[in-house]
């Protein structure tokens, strides 16, 4: 399995806080069955990281990752809080995409209306990306209109859960918006969004067991195995 989106880049986010959190969590990830890795700190548009730091903590986790012999390729990446200034400096090449792929992976806040974000997802489309949009599942106006998340899906825009929100330990809304979503066939990836090593962790088995077992396996490794890699090698994903 690869994991596109986790918060374990130490000291740049709400997630890993040290380099010996970011270790437990890889150590975690390879024991659950994950291969690799995309490191994706938070980013705003107005507060982009020094790129030279950036890559450097990133050259830093992965000596770490080699010295401590954690089985686990960790890529490069980003999770942009998207505004109307996103397309213009994905296109500038100031914000990360996913291992520098066609795939940049794209947040909004909560309580964002779901027009405003196709708004941006398709002029981040215009300028040539292939737009993720995390937890779709989470955002207030998806859940009461998961048509609109389709109708993304439809539109060339693919769609991430977290994992936690299939096992039901999101809440309520958006487990049954991530089900919804399952069921409808238009969802593109499965990711663990792990901020800490206690809390929304790097694990994915037990979420691809599930999927596997209440969808098909079919959907599990397309889920959150041949999609991810294809995500990360800039290959074309595949719908359900």
């Amino acid at each position: 399995m690869i994991d596109v989106h986790a918060h374990i880049l130490p000291g740049y986010d709400d997630g890993a806080q040290q380099m010996s959190d970011a270790l437990i969590m890889a150590e975690m990830a390879a024991d659950s069955g994950v291969t690799g890795i995309a490191a994706t700190p938070h980013v705003l548009d107005d507060r982009i990281p020094d790129p030279a730091a950036l890559h450097a903590a990133f050259a830093a986790l992965r000596f770490a990752l080699d010295d401590c012999a954690i089985p686990v390729e960790l890529y490069s990446g980003m999770e942009i809080m998207a505004t109307e200034k996103t397309p213009s400096l994905l296109a500038a090449g100031k914000l990360l995409t996913l291992n520098g792929s066609r795939y940049p992976l794209l947040e909004f806040g909560f309580s964002e209306t779901a027009a405003h974000m196709e708004k941006i997802l398709y002029a981040v489309q215009a300028e040539g990306f292939i737009p993720i949009l995390a937890h779709p599942e989470r955002y207030y106006s998806l859940q009461d209109m998961p048509q609109r998340a389709m109708r993304m899906a439809e539109n060339g825009i693919l769609l991430q859960l977290d994992k936690d929100s299939i096992l039901g330990k999101m809440e309520k809304n958006a487990v049954r918006c991530a089900h919804m979503l399952l069921s409808e066939r238009c969802v593109h990836a499965v990711a663990s969004d792990a901020h800490r090593p206690n809390y929304r962790t790097t694990r994915l088995n037990r979420a691809q067991e599930y999927t596997a077992l209440h969808y098909s396996f079919e959907a599990a490794y397309l889920l959150f195995e041949e999609n991810p890699y294809s995500i990360v090698h800039d290959l074309p994903v595949k719908s359900l």
